[in-house]
This record gives structure tokens, C-alpha cells and sequence, in this order.
């Protein structure tokens, strides 16, 4: 009797624990990327504004020495079905 009662809450913590961890895969993204100019110089010391066009919130980003941008913890929403 006990260890089917185990059994039962162990089912319920795995459940749990695997649905969160799928919801929250699917809630936040990440963006990286490298600034360059046409002549393939790395612009530095320039701002990148990322738009999640669904709430039109934004998110600004510095260019580092090197021409490149990172942004973690972004917004993200699954594509809506085209016509």
C-alpha cells in the first residue's frame, strides 16, 4: 500500500515537473548576433532595439568592441498560422 502511494505522488511530481519545464522552454528565447558595415568593418559602440511586434515592447542592446550584440530572456510567441 505504501509503495503504490509512492508510486502515485512520484508519477505526480514527474508530471509536473516535465509540463513546467516545457512551458518554460517555450516562454523566453535568446538573440546573438555581429554588426558589420558593407565594407565588413564590425560597427562598435552602436545600440540594437529588438521588437516583439505581438506586445510592440522593446529591448535595447549595446554593440560591444567587436561588433557584436547578445539578448537573453526574450518574449516569444509561437508564429501565427498564415492565409
Amino acid at each position: 500500500m505504501l509503495n503504490r502511494k509512492r508510486n502515485k505522488v512520484a508519477l505526480a511530481i514527474a508530471l509536473v515537473a516535465g509540463l513546467s519545464t516545457a512551458a518554460y522552454a517555450q516562454t523566453s528565447s535568446s538573440l546573438r548576433g555581429k554588426v558589420e558595415s558593407t565594407t565588413g568593418v564590425p560597427v562598435t559602440d552602436a545600440v540594437v532595439t529588438i521588437k516583439h511586434t505581438p506586445t510592440g515592447t522593446t529591448r535595447k542592446v549595446v554593440i560591444d568592441g567587436t561588433g557584436v550584440f547578445s539578448a537573453s530572456c526574450l518574449l516569444y510567441t509561437s508564429p501565427s498560422p498564415r492565409d
